[in-house]
């Protein structure tokens, strides 16, 4: 599992000139510390501490190198004894964000009928109950109704246009997504859950109609 690398004196001295130390250190397969105590021990000055922050310009110039056939070993681990590592997953382009109007035009379907639930729904313990009604389940007060109806009808009719069909399934709505499974909206409407994140709301909201 390691194998030995050996470097002539000269072209050590030539790599470390014009390679950062922790870099070439990486390169080779060792620690900074064990290629600098190596360099030292054959006689092979290394730039000082902010060499390699100065411009080329300001850089002090390269030593002599040393006068010496000999060879710098290694042991390092070999690599090559190993699988490739696996592909990197694609990185998943951030969500774009949703514009919420401040108007409830045209109202999808699944909203319409969960605003007249609402309207028709007790308070208990402060929130609209609709436990026992087929549709959209929310836990939200009665002061947030216009405001959750806005979010509701953007976040639904944007994840249809995506390819997505809505269903209804017990105390939830289900969204099918071509392709990609189920999920389910439970609709967490206080300020800070997930789906929120994706909003942009209006500086104030009328009520709905």
């Amino acid at each position: 599992m390691y194998k030995i690398v050996t470097y002539p004196v000269r072209e050590l001295f030539d790599r470390v000139w014009t390679t950062p130390v922790l870099q070439l250190a990486r390169q080779i397969g060792v620690s900074d510390v064990a290629l600098s105590k190596a360099c030292r021990k054959a006689g092979i000055l290394l730039p000082r501490r902010g060499h390699w922050a100065k411009t080329v310009e300001k850089r002090p110039k390269r030593p002599t190198p040393p006068d010496s056939a000999e060879s710098i070993t290694f042991r390092v681990l070999d690599r090559s004894v190993f699988p490739p590592a696996p592909p990197k997953a694609p990185a998943r382009p951030n969500p774009s964000k949703l514009n919420v109007p401040t108007n409830l035009a045209d109202p999808h379907p699944l909203v319409r009928e969960w605003l007249r639930a609402v309207r028709a729904a007790e308070d208990f313990e402060g929130r609209v109950e609709l436990r026992r009604v087929r549709v959209l389940y929310t836990r939200i007060s009665r002061d947030m109704v216009d405001r959750a109806a806005l979010i509701l009808d953007t976040l639904i009719k944007d994840a249809e246009k995506k390819g997505c069909t809505w269903v209804w399934k017990g105390s939830f709505s289900s969204s099918n997504l071509a392709g990609s499974g189920t999920f389910c909206l439970q609709s967490k409407l206080p300020t800070g859950s997930e789906f929120m994140k994706r909003m942009v709301l209006p500086a104030g909201s009328k009520k709905c109609a």
